[in-house]
Parts: C-alpha cells; structure tokens; sequence
C-alpha cells in the first residue's frame, strides 16, 4: 500500500472567518460518511422493523385493548437507529471541524485543512518525525472537542428516548414497550422514573461536555505556556486517534473514535434501562452488536470472501468451471507470507488502522488483475465482467445479508424471547409471594368467635343475675351470614362456619 505524497506544513491565511465556519462544516460531510450512514441504518434498521412491529403485538386474544401492533417499540428502535447513527458518523467531522476551524482563527498562521489530515498526509510512517507544536496543539483541541461532543450525544439519546415515549406515548414501563403488559406512567416497585433520570443525566453530561469544550478551546494556551520545545514527537495517544484514517479526506472519522463512541453508547444503554428486564434485555443484545460492529463484520466479509474464492465457479476460455482459486485470482490483500489472522492483527493493531480488520483488495487492484486474465486469453472479456461483479457487488451484498441477519433480526428474536421468559417467571414468583402474604382462611366447622357467659361460665357466681341472663342470650352477637349458633352446656356459644 503506497504512501500518500508528503506535504509540508503550510503556514497560511486561509483560515476561514467565524461566521464562515459553517459552511466548512457544511462541506465536511464527506460522500463516504453518508454511504456508511445509510449503508447500517437500512442493513440494521430494516430487517429489525418488523421484527419490531410484530413483537408481543397482541396482550391477550379476548382483550379489546390488545395492542395489535407495537408502535412503541418500533418508534424507539427507529428514534436509535438513525439519531445514534448520525451522532456515530457525523459528530466528529461536523464538531471537530468547527473547533479546528476556531482554533486555527485563534493561533493564526495556521491552516485548519491541516487539523483535519491524517498522519499518512504528512509522511509520517514510524511516528519518529517531529512536527510543529502548534499543529499538536490544535489537533489535540479539535479531536478532544469532537470526542467530548460524541460522547455527550451518544450517552443522551438513550435518556432522551425514554422521554419522548414517556410523553408522546405515555408509557414509563419498559413492560408496556415489549407489549408484555400495558403501558402506564406510574412507577412501580423495581422500575426507575426515566424522566427524573433523563433531568438529572442531562444537567451532568451537559456540565461535562462545557468543561471539555473549554479545556479543548484552550489547548494552545496549554501548550504555548508548559511546552517549551518548537517542535514534538507526536504524542502515543494522537496516533491511535486521529482523523482522516483513511489518508483521503479531512476531519474523516477514525476507527479509534467509533470504538470509544461504542463503549460510551454500552454504557449509556444500561444506564438508561427502565427495569431489570430491560437492563438483561439490552446487555444480551449489546453482546453480540457491539462485537460484531467493531470487528464481527469485518472478520464475517473476510471469511465470506475466502470462501468465494473457493466456491464461485466460472468458464474459462475453454469452456471450464474454474473457481477464482484456480484462476490464482484471490479477493483479499494477504501479504506473502502471512497468514490470514496474522494479516489481520497486523493490520488492525496499528495506529493508521486501529480495529480495521477487512482485507477486501480494492476495485481497482482487482480488476487489474482479472484484465490481466483476459489479456492472457485464460477468460473471456464476458467472464471477467462477471467476475468483477461478484467483487465487487456479490461480496457487498453477501456481508451486508449477514449482518442484517445476526444484528437486525437475530439477536433481537433471541433477546425479546428471553425477556419473554423472563417476565414469565417473574410474574410467577410474584403471585407466590401474594399467596404466601394472604391471611389463612377458617376451615370449615372451625370456630371463629366465642362468646363467654362471664364468670358464670366459670362456675362463678355472678353478682348480677339479670346481667347473667342477658349475656346468655343468645340475642347478643348476631350470627353472620353463612354461620350457625350452637350451644353448650358450659354456658356460652359457639359460632360456627
């Protein structure tokens, strides 16, 4: 893979002004940002959809009230999926370059193009060349500054999911949004208020990110006061997060920051569960999703595309099923040498590519190499378009069904019948405990009340004979309905069930 032509640091004027920062932050929404956006939302969102929709629709065959279909759920699983992964894919360029843009107007001299470039831009491969302290100083504030912003964002929607369904559809049980009961506002045992908790969040991840912003709109104070030297090594961290991972555009989203932004939004998930069941619910999912996102996918399109090279078959000039095998064409970039895994650890351990583990070859590499077939006459001009296709359109598209598979409709089938289960043996053990806290109900023929004829019942005599008399009457307690009066010889009734 060569190396990006070098560039110099260009001290130049064309910071643009502030009222000008957003149009840069306008245009900083690259093509393959949009692309990534689209490309996990509807492989995520649309499998799940009516997975969503048809999930516990019904509470009960003979109740009229019976949700039919769950619009709360689907509303929160739509709310996530495309507020979540805008904040995942365009906070960082958008904020890191209005705050490169507002520290290159501060130190001046600067170009805020720069901010925004990756190492590669510069030259740099051993990280052992100095660069201009200044340029340290305004990457370390735009990528703090975009990072803080990320994170807030990312830890709130799930707070402000849960309000929104708390309003607009009245409902603050997690139980009433799985249609496992219905849908109420008040808190029960067990339960946490999301709207008090969201209020409370909001006050702190909001005083967080102001003090971010600060420290990261300070950073060239910071430097010009404590680092002395003209020029530094590039400190460990910046080079594990950076933008422009890619070497192509500026303000680029790295693959360190989607990995943090993920640990923030597991975080942030369980934070904001609304019981116990939503809370085991979101962890069995996120324990799949969330490998999956950083590594799953790219390890599952490598995978795929070994065994295409084995198993997609096509004629050669002689009329003979040849697999791309056969043809020595292979669809991964494997350095000689190395073994698939090592491959990838390579790659995806260094600070260019932290976490990138897709060996695909490019467009372009390949198809140099499937024309070379063809100038040899080993294939067809008709078979070399077919095989480009499957490069580049049967591999996309086989990776995009697997993960549409295990993360849009896999898992969440899993984890809403676990719930399921869950809740059932939670409402069992509840009527336990209601049986277990009932009084114990009289037997029959057990007695209940017994009404004594004094002292007289004791064989003592009683100073009163009128008062005696009226107590064994048996017109002093009158039975209740269901109960019988008997009488002893001891001088006092029985009532008796």
């Amino acid at each position: 893979m060569s190396q990006p032509t070098p560039q110099k640091f260009i001290q130049s004027s064309q910071e643009p002004k502030f009222g000008g920062v957003v149009n840069v932050v306008s245009s900083v929404i690259t093509p393959e940002a949009v692309k990534q956006f689209a490309q996990d939302t509807a492989g995520v969102w649309l499998p799940k959809a009516p997975v969503s929709l048809l999930r516990n629709a019904q509470l009960g065959k003979d109740d009229p009230t019976a949700q039919r279909v769950n619009k709360i759920q689907f509303f929160e699983d739509t709310f996530l999926e495309f507020v979540e992964d805008g904040a995942f894919y365009f906070t960082v360029p958008v904020v890191g370059t209005a705050v490169g843009a507002l520290i290159a107007k501060m130190q001046g001299g600067l170009d805020y193009k720069q901010i925004g470039q990756s190492w590669a831009q510069y030259g740099v491969k051993d990280f052992s060349k100095t660069v201009p302290t200044k340029l340290l100083a305004a990457k370390s504030g735009a990528i703090l500054g975009a990072l803080g912003s990320a994170f807030a964002f990312e830890y709130m929607i799930q707070h402000w999911k849960n309000v929104i369904t708390a309003k607009k559809f009245h409902t603050t049980n997690f139980t009433g949004v799985a249609g496992l009961e219905h849908s109420r506002v008040h808190i029960a045992q067990g339960e946490s208020d999301p709207v008090a908790k969201a209020t409370k969040r909001q006050k702190q991840v909001g005083a967080l990110w102001l003090g971010t912003m600060g420290t990261a709109l300070a950073m060239p104070w910071v430097f010009k006061r404590f680092v002395k030297e003209e020029s530094q090594r590039i400190p460990k961290l910046l080079r594990y997060l950076n933008f422009g991972s890619s070497g192509k555009s500026q303000f680029d989203t790295h693959k360190g920051f989607q990995g943090l932004l993920t640990l923030v939004g597991l975080a942030s998930y369980l934070d904001a569960s609304r019981d116990k069941l939503e809370f085991k619910e979101q962890a069995t999912r996120l324990s799949v999703v969330i490998p999956y996102l950083l590594f799953g996918q790219a390890l599952a399109g490598n995978f795929l595309a070994k065994g295409l090279e084995k198993l997609a078959f096509f004629k050669d000039a002689q009329g003979k099923f040849q697999s791309l095998k056969d043809l020595n064409l292979t669809l991964l970039d494997v350095p000689k040498g190395q073994s698939l895994w090592g491959a990838m650890w390579n790659k995806g351990t260094t600070p260019e590519t932290i976490l990138k583990l897709d060996l695909g070859k490019e467009a372009s590499q390949f198809k140099s190499e499937v024309e070379k077939l063809v100038t040899s006459g080993a294939i067809t001009q008709k078979v070399a378009d077919k095989i480009k296709m499957a490069q580049s359109k049967g591999l996309y598209w086989s990776s995009l069904a697997l993960g549409a598979a295990v993360c849009g409709v896999g898992i969440n089938l899993v984890a809403y019948r676990q719930t399921n289960k869950r809740h059932q043996k939670q409402e069992v053990e509840k009527q336990k405990k209601m049986v277990a806290l009932q009084p114990v109900q009289p037997a029959q023929g057990r007695t209940v009340f017994q009404s004594y004829g004094g002292f007289a019942a004791q064989g003592k005599p009683l100073e009163d004979p009128a008062s005696a008399a009226a107590i064994a009457a048996p017109k002093v307690q009158a039975p209740f309905q269901g109960a019988r009066l008997s009488t002893n010889p001891y001088g006092y009734g029985q009532w008796r069930i």
